[in-house]
């Protein structure tokens, strides 16, 4: 059977077929097949754990941002936004928005929907483990035991500031509130102290 018609290609203009686990350029394709080089833009439908729908692809290649549904190692539902980067060959990356600055090297830090990192932290997956092949480590997870920060939260975490967490997942599951900041000392690691003291203002 023939592959179907989903689109035009984002990097030549070639017809985007589906074709069965992937969607691909029919340049590519046949370039596998008769070894030509005119185009290799293709794109997996289950990319990292996330589903490309046939619409959601429609609008990438539309070059608009989409909300795609995904899930995390142990199974866990999340959603992602993502688009089709032309800086980067339209390969699939997620929305990351400018929030501020990095207080580890002074680079720009940047927003997507799990994290918040900076700029010279390209971590990736490579054969399971993570590598980090830039110049910065930092990165802050938006969820932090049950809690999810906001973007202000992590604006004052990185300036410097502690913020006021309540419900926090604790052994046993019990529920703690405490201060959270980020220790500059431990490569900008959460550390937390339950005293209570401190100033609740903006929570």
């Amino acid at each position: 059977m023939d592959a179907r018609y989903v689109g035009r290609c984002p990097r030549c203009g070639g017809r985007v077929l589906d074709a069965g686990r992937l969607y691909a350029c029919e340049n590519a394709m046949a370039r596998e097949k008769k070894g030509q080089a005119a185009c290799n833009w293709r794109l997996w439908k289950v990319f990292r754990r996330c589903a490309i729908t046939e619409g959601a692809l429609g609008r990438l290649l539309a070059g608009d941002e989409v909300v795609i549904e995904c899930a995390t190692e142990s199974g866990d539902a999340y959603r992602l936004t993502v688009f089709l980067d032309p800086d980067r060959n339209f390969a699939l990356y997620p929305v990351r928005r400018v929030v501020g600055e990095c207080p580890a090297c002074g680079g720009r830090l940047l927003e997507s929907d799990r994290a918040v990192r900076c700029e010279n932290n390209r971590t990736h997956q490579v054969g399971g483990r993570w590598v980090n092949d830039g110049t910065c480590s930092f990165r802050v997870q938006k969820d932090i035991n049950g809690v999810r920060l906001s973007t202000a939260e992590i604006a004052r975490l990185a300036s410097g500031e502690e913020v006021f967490l309540r419900g926090l997942a604790g052994k046993g599951g019990r529920k703690l509130d405490a201060w959270m900041r980020l220790d500059r000392r431990d490569g900008f690691k959460p550390a937390f102290r339950l005293d209570g003291k401190g100033d609740h203002s903006g929570d």
